[in-house]
């Protein structure tokens, strides 16, 4: 991150035009491309129960794939739309770095999720997302 900044920085103050600034970014990405190249990957777990694509894509005319959807683009929404304006927000009316919260709010949410399994088991994967996603969409509103 800090040698990202530093290279911006130093880009900038260059002079060099958004051609090379995209050259820069398009390194790793290519490099990652020339790593993968020999690499053989694991079948997907569609391929792996002789699912054809098909059969895949039927899925999405189900009714519980449109409450799937919904449940997660409410979760998707509430998570990001107040995390555009909360670093702005609270370093302009706080004085703190509203940056500090995020971070924190997001290691709280890996935490969270790493140690949901027990309650995944007691519940079901979609009765979490939905008290979840009841929550967030709660907590948002008010």
């Amino acid at each position: 991150m800090v040698l990202g900044g530093l290279l911006g920085v130093g880009m900038s103050k260059l002079d060099l035009g958004w051609q090379a600034k995209l050259i820069v970014v398009l390194l790793p990405a290519v490099a990652c491309a020339i790593l993968t190249l020999g690499v053989k990957f694991p079948p997907t777990e569609r391929k792996a129960a002789g699912i054809s694509a098909g059969d895949m894509f039927k899925e999405l005319w189900k009714p519980l794939f449109f409450v799937l959807f919904c449940s997660m683009f409410l979760t998707a929404a509430s998570e990001l739309a107040p995390g555009q304006c909360v670093d702005f927000a609270l370093t302009r009316t706080v004085g703190m770095q509203g940056i500090l919260l995020l971070v924190y709010v997001n290691g709280l949410m890996f935490v969270m999720r790493h140690f949901a399994g027990p309650l995944v088991h007691k519940l079901s994967a979609i009765g979490i997302l939905w008290c979840s996603c009841l929550g967030a969409s709660l907590g948002w509103w008010r």
